[in-house]
């Protein structure tokens, strides 16, 4: 059958009706296995989970009505190779029949025939229960499937030829087929959205990728996991009902689709699978190219047949338990630019996040004695003041020590690469967006901004906030990136405009950067998809967004000290202390955490993702209390010794607090 012909069959009545005691009693006759059954959940199979008197636990398994025998063949096939090429994968193992087959063809109570199979028992928890998924599961998740597929590997069987509504290699074809289903008119025009871009863009190169036998449903129902020290972690694969020939990176694709319906970053789960499959069983670029797309026919493909199924059976919610969270997924995925897809999966498989960007970035390096800058600031711009307004930066709290250099100087740089405090910044975000892409330049209101090489106009942007413009540069035939300048007052320049080094394209407005302070932000961006790359992300994304957004500090005339690349990392730390520091001071957690800033009850990293601090002495008046600060500053000021002195001040603190204690409470111990 085709597969939209496959999937007009009405499953309901191709399904095993089999009541749990009539498992018992097949488990027994069959089998040899005394014990009761349970029903488990499935999708064409009739599942139950039998436990015997002993303890020991199977499943019985039922294929739907009509299925070819090979298939199952094929299914028993592939696990008893995975036994002896892999044995260190837990997967299902089938068990021989009282006659010593595998397989038995049984009658159901409706008459119809059916295979029956017993598997050994997984134990563990479906991943679809367990929230949330830490990137270390979905990387052996990962590493797990490259390892099967890397066994796979060499096996021919005719089966595996067969068509399925489910092969990636087939679903624009049952996209197209089933798309009508979709009643919503909202959701069919998202799915038409999706179906052109595959159609225009995806299947010349999905026509290039290898293929080879894999499992095709690691969904978070198929993968099972166990509790951890450090977390959930790996412990199965279930159900080899999905084996086909098809693309062989689509058994990333696969995974990563259903692991994206719980995660809060789609792209960084996929990653994540994607980093340990890639260790197991590399992936050329050129197929990274489409993993993107091929998650999204994933998600799509899945939404069209769940429709048509709750169609056919309305009553079996387990065939649609995945369609909400699946639609929700598309609908963040549909504008997001599939080049930055694609840098965020070259990334994880250790390439350059964009191919060009060591070309360029040594370009600008050579030739930035020729670039003029982007401001009329003379040789104000080797004087400039670098400012420090990461999130250890007195400048943070204090805005004066920012005041006092912007006075001093004409012009004052802000670091590119630097994760820096916001206003409002979430401190229930794991992963804020603190990380700076840009350099930004304090000048005066008014001054001159200009083109610092040749290009043209590429876009022109005005708001509330003021202007931005963007120019295309191609300095030589194979090389091509983009400037982009907010801040601007505004301009009196269009798109498409050829503009020359030193061509003005506006001027500095007014306290653009936030600061209290006029200022230019300047930002490098290798591609442009519909939207302009945010100046702030999330400092997890920072080896993507540098390849991506280097820094544009050649192009200012400046080519020291704009970078934070300085700055010690939490293992460099680390190490000086184990050689510097006595032992006697312990550092805390597996995972020792390098803290910047305290504030209130919360301490923050230096990647500014927020911590609640149960444990430092403070919850009464938290960190950096103004008051606090205020009394050890003046005392600091004057005398900072400890006790073995007499001091009016100490003893008078202490009889304050005394004062407040209930009896017999009196004798104070003073730590720091």
């Amino acid at each position: 059958m085709t597969p939209s012909n496959r999937l007009m069959t009405d499953m309901a009545v191709l399904r095993p009706r089999l009541s749990a005691e009539d498992a018992q009693r097949m488990a027994l006759d069959s089998f040899g296995v005394v014990g009761t059954a349970r029903e488990l959940p499935g999708y064409c199979d009739g599942n139950f989970a039998i436990r015997s008197g002993d303890g020991d636990l199977f499943v019985l398994k039922l294929s739907e009505h009509g299925v070819d025998p090979a298939v199952i063949e094929l299914q028993n096939r592939v696990m008893a190779h995975l036994g002896e090429r892999a044995p260190q994968l837990a997967i299902q193992r089938p068990c021989p029949s009282v006659d010593g087959a595998s397989i038995l063809h049984v009658e159901a109570a409706d008459g119809r025939e059916h295979l029956a199979r017993l598997l050994t028992w997984l134990p563990g928890t479906t991943m679809a229960e367990v929230s949330p998924h830490p990137p270390e599961l979905l990387e052996d998740l990962g590493s797990f499937l490259g390892e099967m597929d890397e066994a796979l590997l060499g096996i021919e069987d005719p089966a595996m030829h067969r068509e399925s509504s489910w092969d990636l290699a087939r679903g624009v074809e049952v996209i197209d087929s089933l798309r009508t289903e979709v009643i919503v008119a909202a959701d069919r025009e998202l799915i038409d959205r999706y179906l052109l871009r595959f159609k225009e863009d995806a299947l010349p190169r999905f026509a290039k990728l290898r293929r080879s036998l894999i499992h095709g449903d690691a969904n978070d129902y198929n993968v099972l996991v166990e509790p951890g020290l450090d977390g959930p972690r790996l412990a199965g694969l279930l159900d080899f009902g999905d084996l086909l020939h098809s693309f062989t990176i689509g058994e990333v694709a696969i995974a990563s689709a259903y692991a994206m319906l719980a995660a809060r970053d789609p792209l960084a789960a996929a990653a994540s699978i994607l980093r340990g499959y890639h260790a197991r069983s590399p992936i050329p670029d050129e197929e990274l190219e489409s993993l993107f797309d091929l998650v999204c026919l994933r998600l799509c493909v899945s939404v069209v047949i769940s429709a048509r199924q709750r169609r056919c059976e309305p009553d079996r919610e387990y065939l649609s338990v995945t369609e909400a969270p699946a639609w929700e997924t598309l609908r963040r995925l549909v504008d997001l630019p599939p080049q930055f897809a694609h840098a965020m999966f070259r990334d994880a498989c250790g390439l350059e996040p964009w191919p060009s960007t060591a070309a360029v970035v040594a370009w600008m390096t050579d030739h930035s004695g020729e670039c003029l800058g982007v401001i009329d600031a003379g040789s104000c711009v080797e004087e400039a003041e670098i400012l420090d307004l990461s999130l250890s930066s007195p400048a943070v709290e204090d805005p004066s020590e920012l005041r006092k250099a912007l006075a001093e100087k004409a012009l004052a740089i802000g670091r590119h690469g630097e994760c820096r405090w916001l206003e409002g910044i979430d401190v229930g975000d794991p992963d804020p967006a603190t990380l700076h892409l840009g350099c930004d330049l304090f000048v005066a209101e008014g001054t001159d901004v200009h083109a610092p090489i040749d290009g043209s106009i590429h876009g022109v942007v005005e708001d509330d906030h003021g202007a931005t413009v963007v120019i295309a540069h191609s300095p030589r035939a194979d090389m091509s990136f983009f400037t982009i300048y907010s801040g601007l007052a505004s301009v009196a320049i269009g798109v498409g405009e050829l503009v020359v080094k030193g061509h003005s394209i506006g001027a500095v407005g007014r306290a653009a950067c936030g600061k209290g302070a006029p200022c230019l932000h300047v930002q490098l961006a290798l591609f442009l998809g519909d939207r302009l790359p945010p100046a702030f992300v999330p400092a997890s994304q920072e080896s993507v967004w540098r390849g991506l957004c280097p820094d544009p500090a050649p192009l200012l005339g400046v080519l020291f000290g704009t970078s934070s690349d300085e700055s010690l990392s939490a293992d460099e730390i680390e190490a000086m202390r184990r050689a510097h520091l006595a032992d006697v001071f312990s550092l805390s957690y597996r995972r020792p955490l390098n803290i910047v800033r305290g504030l209130g009850q919360y301490l923050f990293d230096e990647k500014g993702r927020a911590y609640l601090d149960a444990v430092n002495n403070v919850p009464c008046v938290g960190h950096c209390h103004p008051r606090v600060v205020a009394a050890g500053r003046e005392q600091m000021g004057l005398l900072n010794t400890n006790t073995r002195y007499l001091h009016e001040t100490v003893v008078r603190y202490a009889d304050r607090l005394a004062a407040t204690l209930p009896e017999p409470l009196e004798v104070c111990f003073f730590v720091c």
